[in-house]
């Protein structure tokens, strides 16, 4: 605790809280707390009136100080609220942002989630502001958004979109995961979906599509808060019904399968091709890193063992492309195995490249980290290729040092 006394203007004393008297006084409504203080020189004396500030409060989330916003900010509707944050960088623009709010401390809220230090935001004329946006018809505390389906495409947006799978499908998980009725599995699977959530930007979008994401994602963001804090199963039943309604709009909005389906083939297909990826990226990295033709035939080699390890397993399945995916492997791996420079080989590494995203993206995969689909349009005199990479950096295995950074990233196939 850091505190003044008024017979010592501008000097500043501290001590250390060792007693929070557990009573409140009647009369005065205040709680005795007893510091221990360095007073050697006798300076401080019974009775005086000092002001104090205690400097480290104890928070659930840990020992940083709280980010707080003062109580005129919020538009109120529970733990939930509304505050309009100025744009940095335009004069008199204000962009309305959902907030958790934590407990009130005096004259400020606590706040959770949904601002960043250093933000402005409203504290005077945010009705004002609300009912400027309700009167041209736009979203707003007192008017909230009104999901229709968007028309947006998904080649206008691959990325987003396919992110937006892999989003929608761990939707699906967290139902099964809040069904199991066990807080562990359900906590791994909320996390999940955060993490997805944090990772799906709205490249790509019309300005109305990605205010609808903005503001749909505002809103999830606060159910991931609201429910990791749910102290009980009933409290955890209504908040997570809350997400569930907030995700149907999403679903609605931009047009997602409420029941994305299963993957077809096994687990232990996923697995083994899990491994077949592995060995590819491989491949991949030492093609963008100009290794010479021998390194890549060892490579190569490797590939061919794990590719030829899922026929077995894909012969299980009924899908129509586990018929043909080991004839097109098998075409890809002749015309690697012939090739005679790193040209070549590059010019067989696009059909390997095909067949494995198709088999990616119908089977699924396990056993690996986030899977990438990139894309260069200048390869192969400019008719364009994709290749699958471990990461979002770009090294392109057709151009390797000479253009190591041409692309860029289409789609997300696989997350964490």
């Amino acid at each position: 605790v850091e505190f003044f006394v008024e017979a010592y203007p501008g000097q500043a004393f501290k001590g250390k809280v060792v007693y929070i008297d557990p009573l409140v006084n009647e009369k005065t409504r205040t709680v005795r707390v007893r510091l221990n203080v360095n007073n050697k020189n006798s300076r401080l004396k019974p009775g005086m009136f000092v002001r104090a500030t205690i400097n480290n409060p104890v928070l659930k989330n840990g020992n940083e100080n709280p980010l707080l916003i003062p109580v005129s900010a919020p538009l109120l509707t529970g733990r939930r609220a509304l505050v309009y944050v100025q744009d940095p960088e335009k004069e008199g623009v204000y962009e309305g942002r959902e907030v958790i709010l934590g407990p009130r401390q005096g004259a400020h809220y606590q706040v959770k989630a949904g601002l960043l230090a250093g933000e402005l935001v409203v504290t005077r004329g945010n009705f004002k502001i609300d009912s400027a946006i309700q009167i041209q018809a736009r979203p707003s505390m007192m008017n909230p958004l009104s999901v229709e389906p968007s028309t947006a495409e998904t080649e206008s947006a691959p990325l987003f979109f396919s992110r937006l799978n892999l989003l929608n499908q761990s939707a699906a998980r967290l139902d099964k995961a809040f069904l199991s009725n066990k807080r562990a599995v359900f906590q791994a699977s909320l996390d999940t979906f955060k993490n997805n959530l944090v990772s799906t930007m709205p490249e790509g979008l019309e300005t109305d599509e990605k205010l609808s994401w903005k503001e749909l994602s505002m809103l999830l963001s606060g159910d991931v808060v609201l429910l990791s804090e749910a102290d009980d199963k009933r409290e955890t039943a209504k908040l997570y019904s809350e997400m569930r309604s907030h995700f149907q709009k999403l679903r609605i909005r931009f047009n997602l399968p409420e029941d994305p389906s299963v993957k077809p083939g096994s687990d232990d297909l996923r697995s083994l091709l899990g491994t077949f990826l592995n060995a590819y990226i491989v491949l991949q990295e030492d093609l963008a890193a100009d290794q010479a033709v021998e390194k890549l035939k060892e490579d190569l080699q490797l590939v061919i063992k794990t590719a030829k390890e899922t026929f077995p397993e894909l012969a299980k399945t009924d899908h129509e492309l586990a018929a043909r995916l080991p004839e097109e492997l098998k075409l890809a791996f002749t015309q690697l195995e012939q090739a005679k420079t790193v040209d070549e080989v590059r010019t067989a590494f696009f059909p390997l490249t095909k067949s494995l995203s198709s088999a990616v993206t119908t089977f699924g995969v396990s056993g690996t980290g986030p899977v990438y689909e990139q894309y260069c349009s200048m390869a192969f005199d400019n008719t364009g290729a994709t290749w699958l990479a471990a990461g979002e950096e770009i090294n392109n295995p057709y151009f390797g040092d000479l253009m190591l950074r041409c692309g860029e990233v289409r789609r997300q196939l696989k997350n964490k």
